[in-house]
C-alpha cells in the first residue's frame, strides 16, 4: 500500500512534465481519495496544501518548475542518488522520477551489493509527502555501482554544499532586476508587511522601499512588484520577502545548534535552490512547528541535519 505521496509521485513520473492544471487534478484525486480513505469529508482543502506539496517536492529534488501560476510547467527529475553531508558513512537518498517498482528493484539490487535500502513513510511530517528512501553503503563505489544498475544518476558531492555555494545571492538576484521609472497600477494592491503581518493594508508613504502585490483585473492573478526610491521591478515572491526583509534588518531564520536544524519562518519560504539545499541535507521533508516565540519564527518550517556550514552560507546568500 502506497502513501499518497508516493502515488502523486508515480503520477507525476508518469508524465515527466505537466501543466499547473494537470499537476493541480493530480494533486486534487489524490486528496480525494485520502481523505475518504479516512472517512473525512472531502472539502475544500485541497486548495491549501498544492502549492506547499508543490515545494516540498522541490525542495527534495524530485521537481523543477518554471513559468508563474496558471502558465507554471513543472517537471520531474531524473532518477538520482543524492549524497548527504550529514552522514558519517556513505549514504544517498532517493530524488527525481520513481514508480511502484523503483524501490522494489532498488531493494533487490541493494541485497545482491550489499547495499542497505531503508524505507521511511513520510506522511507524519506532510499527508502528501512521498516516502523517503535512503541508501546506506561502506564506501561511494557501491552507491554508485547501484546507480549504473538503475541507469540513475550518482551525485556523489553532496548537491546539498553544492547548491548553497553555487545558488546566486540575494545582492546578485536584486542586481539583475529591470528597474523602471513606473507610475502606480490603479489595480487592487497590498503591501508586504515585514515583520510578518504578510500582505496587507497599503504602506505609506508609497515613495518608500516596499514590496506590492497587484491583482490583475481579468485573471485575478497576483503581479509582484519590488519598489524603491519611485522606481519598481517585477520581482520573484520569495526573493522579494526576503530583500524586504534584509532592509527591514529582520531575519526569517535561525539555526538549532542542539538539533543540527534549521528554522525558516513559515510565511517567508526560501527561494527554490536554497530551500534544495536544506532539503538535501536530510532529504527528510520539512516538518512544520510552532514554539511560544512571538516573532517571526512562530510558525516554522525545520530541516534537519543541517550542517552549520550549509546554515552560514545559505544565510549569507540572503544577507541574514
Amino acid at each position: 500500500m502506497y502513501d499518497p505521496g508516493d502515488v502523486l509521485l508515480f503520477a507525476l513520473s508518469a508524465k515527466r512534465q505537466v501543466k499547473w492544471g494537470a499537476f493541480k487534478r493530480y494533486f486534487d484525486e489524490v486528496y480525494r481519495r485520502a481523505t475518504l480513505a479516512r472517512q473525512e469529508g472531502a472539502d475544500e482543502g485541497a486548495a491549501r496544501h498544492r502549492s506547499r506539496v508543490l515545494r516540498g517536492l522541490g525542495c527534495l529534488g524530485h521537481i523543477d518548475w518554471r513559468g508563474e501560476t496558471s502558465e507554471l510547467e513543472i517537471v520531474v527529475a531524473p532518477p538520482t542518488l543524492a549524497s548527504l553531508p550529514a552522514l558519517m558513512s556513505c549514504g544517498a537518498v532517493l530524488c527525481g522520477a520513481r514508480s511502484p517498482s523503483t524501490v522494489e528493484e532498488l531493494i533487490r539490487v541493494g541485497q545482491e551489493t550489499g547495499v542497505k535500502v531503508v524505507v521511511d513513510s513520510q506522511t507524519g511530517r506532510n499527508p502528501y509527502a512521498p516516502a523517503r528512501v535512503e541508501l546506506l553503503a561502506e564506501d561511494t563505489a557501491a552507491i554508485q555501482g547501484i546507480a549504473d544498475n538503475m541507469g540513475f544518476q550518482y551525485m556523489e558531492v553532496p548537491p546539498a554544499r553544492v547548491l548553497a555555494h553555487e545558488s546566486a545571492s540575494l545582492a546578485e538576484y536584486t542586481r539583475s532586476l529591470t528597474w523602471s521609472i513606473d507610475r502606480e497600477l490603479n489595480w487592487t494592491r497590498q503591501d508586504y508587511q515585514a515583520d510578518g503581518g504578510g500582505f496587507r493594508g497599503v504602506i505609506e508613504p508609497s515613495s518608500c522601499r516596499r514590496l506590492s502585490r497587484y491583482a490583475n483585473p481579468a485573471t485575478s492573478v497576483w503581479h509582484y512588484r519590488l519598489w524603491h526610491d519611485g522606481q519598481s521591478a517585477e520581482v520573484d515572491l520569495d526573493w522579494g520577502r526576503y530583500a524586504i526583509a534584509r532592509e527591514s534588518s529582520l531575519s526569517y531564520l535561525r539555526y538549532d545548534r542542539d538539533k543540527r536544524s534549521a528554522l525558516v519562518s513559515l510565511g517567508a519560504p526560501l527561494p527554490t535552490l536554497l530551500a534544495r539545499a536544506f532539503g538535501l541535507c536530510s532529504g527528510r521533508w520539512p516538518s512544520v512547528k510552532e514554539s511560544a516565540d512571538a516573532g517571526l519564527l512562530k510558525r516554522f518550517s525545520e530541516f534537519g541535519d543541517v550542517p552549520p556550514s550549509v546554515f552560514t552560507l545559505v544565510a549569507k546568500k540572503l544577507g541574514s
